[in-house]
């Protein structure tokens, strides 16, 4: 569900701040006996933003945006490693803990004589596993030892660039 507030203090310019709660469904592998459950995971979202647009000389528009995303039983991957001759490892989804998410963004875009359109966006983020616990994983009658998650408590979320600049 969605909670959006919106004010428009002239006609080219919206302000606005919004709270949401989603979730991202629980999961089945059936090539991974014993690890192939896993539970959803939970995110509120907290925005607040600005969507203005310009005329003139030099026409366009600038939107900015701060987010921040709760995250609990956040769904990472696992490296099942084996215990089993014959049994090659793997990789498994597994529920982590809680993580969070947090950022800006900027886009923009201007029109120069008529014909030449200079677009930039930019966003910083910022993230954190801020609790690992894979304590619930058991691996009991499975043909795997162990499982290793591919974050560490405290660290960033994998793949998760800090900085992105885009200019066309």
């Amino acid at each position: 569900w969605l909670i959006n507030l919106d004010y428009k203090p002239t006609s080219d310019m919206l302000l606005y701040a919004k709270y949401a709660r989603g979730y991202r469904q629980g999961g089945i592998n059936f090539t991974n006996p014993g690890v192939e459950l896993w539970d959803p995971e939970e995110v509120d979202n907290y925005e607040v933003g600005a969507k203005m647009s310009f005329d003139g000389a030099v026409p366009g528009y600038l939107n900015l945006a701060y987010f921040y995303n709760d995250y609990r039983e956040q769904q990472i991957f696992g490296a099942l490693i084996s215990n089993t001759p014959g049994v090659s490892g793997g990789a498994a989804i597994i529920n982590a803990g809680e993580s969070a998410i947090s950022g800006l963004e900027l886009d923009a875009s201007f029109l120069f004589f008529d014909s030449l359109n200079v677009t930039a966006s930019y966003a910083y983020l910022d993230t954190e596993i801020k609790e690992l616990d894979i304590s619930s994983v058991n691996l009991d009658g499975t043909p795997f030892g162990a499982i290793v998650p591919r974050a560490i408590e405290g660290g960033p979320l994998n793949l998760a660039p800090e900085n992105k600049l885009s200019v066309t």
